[in-house]
């Protein structure tokens, strides 16, 4: 049986998903690693550890790979030498997401969340899995092509933030500020949190549309299902930004 597999070398583990050549899913696996912190600021890992839980969650899928599509983390640095052997532990970039959680936190701890304008700005995201998914679609052409991975999905940035709020049970109340007030706003509180939260330029962007496409959806997994799903974990711990890639 044709069987196109998916491998996802995060920083806190492998995850693997199998898929038939119709993109219905025939089997998920995952298998974790530490990650050290020999100094405050510095993240490392064993490389021989992702390539022993990659083996581990292959084994687990069954069935035998006819292609397999990678991803990996986000500015990792893995030193070699003229061998191509591993001379000391990969030094990773932090990787974490940040956005979702991080209006969930926000949503938790104030009383009330500002949203710029009347929020009728779209964003559209997708799924880690469906992403993966088209990844291993992709591979079986020979040509290049460009696809828009987008989910089914197209919320207003105002239905997104009720979205989370209904999934964290905030008391939160909106508020409507004007647009130019917003990354003002977001500069305050980035110095109480020693973050930045919103730059002037990302504000612009998404409330000019840039964030949406009006494109089929390629994404099958919703949003808001998963929002409701992973409700209890958002935003318990605020991300920082700074933190996890500058500091």
């Amino acid at each position: 049986m044709t069987q196109l597999v998916g491998l996802d070398v995060g920083t806190t583990g492998v995850k693997a998903l199998a898929l038939s050549p119709a993109g219905d899913v025939l089997a998920r696996a995952e298998e974790t690693y530490e990650l050290s912190m020999p100094r405050p600021g510095w993240a490392e890992q064993d490389p021989e550890d992702w390539w022993r839980a990659a083996e581990r969650a292959l084994a687990r899928l069954g069935g035998d790979a006819t292609a397999i599509g990678l991803s990996g983390q986000m500015h990792g640095l893995v030193v070699l030498d003229d061998r191509d052997r591993v001379l000391r532990p990969a030094i990773l970039f932090g990787e974490r997401g940040v956005l979702i959680n991080n209006i969930a936190w926000l949503l938790r701890h104030l009383p009330v969340f500002a949203v710029g304008g009347r929020g009728d700005y779209r964003v559209r995201g997708i799924h880690v899995e469906d992403l993966a998914r088209l990844c291993v679609e992709a591979a079986q052409h020979r040509e290049d092509s460009v696809i828009d991975a987008v989910g089914p999905e197209r919320p207003t940035f105002l239905e997104l933030v009720e979205w989370i709020r209904r999934a964290v049970h905030s008391r939160a109340r909106i508020a409507h500020v004007p647009g130019g007030l917003v990354p003002i706003l977001s500069r305050g509180l980035g110095l109480v949190l020693r973050d930045v939260l919103l730059t002037r330029d990302e504000y612009r962007a998404m409330a000019d549309g840039l964030a949406d496409t009006e494109g089929p959806a390629t994404g099958r997994i919703a949003l808001s299902s998963w929002l409701a799903e992973n409700g209890e974990s958002l935003g318990t711990r605020y991300r920082n930004e700074l933190d996890l890639h500058f500091r």
